[in-house]
């Protein structure tokens, strides 16, 4: 399934439930994990991030999504994107089933795969697959593409954005205890076999300090290298906004937004990691 509508990297689906709520934490005190969070973020020799993803929502759904079918040519192809709609009626003992559906906008990858973007009648999502060196060269990679699409969809109001980061850690051992790499996992029963063949688990967690929910999944990669167990930490910091396109310091606006976001993702990922993960990647 195509991650190329908003709705996948949640930039319109905030509200959520967690145990102890918001209240709880919002009294939380990051102790010894400041420590570890010097301002911009901690970097590491070895980051384990394989794919980096911005999504900006917009108010308005446009009407037509052939305006964005150009969007961009030289060094991409394109394929469109659906939304689906099935109905069933049921007809004495046979089911009869419609399947409709209408093009939502447009997936554009690049010819080296290293980026796409994916045009959507109320979003764009930007993603790099390339060998990720720094936010501030990711973000302004991606923001000549947003540029774009902004031209093209003309949106008054930005309603919702989101970035979103997914680390590979490869631990060099065909067995291993999940805890001992990854703080947010699973407890699996005492009564059940501890050996598991598949793993992936996501919560919602409302970080009010920084005005974001942020989704994490804990998981089992499919491939993992030869004599290495490979886990996978997805972080996804997504918010509300209303962000006028018209004001004169939109732009610088959206910038600081985003940049709280990834902010949020990096405390998050040093929150979910342990010190084994660390020393892999430094």
């Amino acid at each position: 399934r195509m991650a190329c509508d908003a709705r996948i990297m949640g930039v319109g689906t905030l509200a959520v439930s967690s145990i102890g709520g918001a209240a709880l934490n919002a009294q939380h005190d990051w102790g010894d994990l400041a420590a570890l969070m010097p301002e911009g973020g901690r970097r590491y020799a070895r980051a384990p991030i394989v794919e980096a993803s911005i999504a900006i929502a917009i108010s308005e759904t446009l009407s037509d999504a052939s305006v964005l079918e150009s969007a961009f040519t030289e060094g991409f192809t394109r394929e469109p994107a659906f939304d689906v709609s099935n109905e069933f009626e049921v007809i004495g003992d046979q089911v009869i089933g419609t399947t409709t559906g209408e093009v939502n906008g447009y997936v554009f990858r690049s010819d080296d795969s290293a980026v796409r973007i994916g045009t959507m009648r109320d979003a764009f999502i930007g993603s790099s697959f390339s060998t990720y060196e720094t936010w501030e060269k990711f973000s302004s990679n991606l923001e000549a593409y947003w540029s774009r699409y902004k031209e093209l969809a003309e949106p008054r109001f930005v309603s919702g954005i989101a970035v979103r980061f997914v680390n590979r850690i490869d631990v060099p051992s065909e067995s291993i205890e999940f805890k001992d790499y990854l703080r947010t996992s699973v407890d699996v029963s005492s009564y059940l076999p501890q050996s598991v063949t598949s793993l992936f688990m996501r919560i919602d967690v409302p970080l009010p300090k920084h005005g974001a929910v942020v989704g994490i999944v804990s998981a089992l990669a499919p491939q993992a290298l030869d004599g290495h167990t490979s886990l996978l930490l997805d972080i996804e910091a997504r918010s509300s906004v209303a962000l006028d396109v018209r004001d004169p310091e939109f732009d610088a606006n959206l910038r600081g937004r985003l940049e709280t976001l990834r902010n949020a993702k990096n405390y998050v990922f040093e929150a979910s990691i342990t010190d084994a993960t660390r020393r892999l990647i430094e």
